[in-house]
């Protein structure tokens, strides 16, 4: 409760000082006189464009050829990324290839009962021919994109870079 009070009277203080000094200032000001110019004619406003019109220009092109460089290897570097997504896109695909495979390749000395798998081989054949089907429906979901993401790495570099700007 102490801490509140103090906190109040804290507050109440701070309001009448500014207001003292908002006072104080505004009599300050209405004895001095301010004078701004404001160019009147059109001339004027073009002379003044003129004169630092050409150092902000200047400025700007100088911050754009120091730029250069590091843009040149962002994209490249957005490019590189763009690359390892299609790359990393088709992983599904290329190890639901090799499970196939491994299961066809492991049916050979596989052998099956009428109650189902009678040796480790057959076992794995069926773990196999499973995370193969699992792999392969992903596939289907990230294959095109993937693919494009190989064929055109620059497009979705820029397209990346332009939503960063966003």
């Amino acid at each position: 409760m102490k801490k509140v009070l103090l906190f109040v009277i804290a507050i109440m203080f701070a309001t009448f000082s500014v207001n003292a000094q908002i006072a104080s200032d505004s009599t300050a000001l209405a004895d001095s006189t301010i004078k701004v110019e404001v160019p009147t004619t059109a001339s004027e406003v073009e002379r003044l464009i003129d004169k630092y019109g050409g150092k902000i220009i200047d400025g700007f092109n100088s911050v754009v050829e120091k730029a250069t460089p590091y843009a040149k290897d962002g994209f490249r570097i957005a490019v590189k990324l763009q690359i390892a997504k299609g790359i990393a896109g088709l992983l599904p695909l290329i190890l639901a290839i090799v499970f196939m495979i491994s299961a066809f390749k492991l049916n050979k000395t596989a052998k099956w009962t009428s109650e189902g798998p009678e040796n480790f081989a057959a076992v794995l054949v069926v773990i196999c021919a499973i995370i193969s089907a699992i792999l392969f429906i992903v596939a289907i979901f990230f294959t095109y994109d993937a693919i494009l993401y190989l064929i055109a790495p620059e497009w979705f570099a820029v397209q990346d870079i332009i939503n960063l700007l966003k």
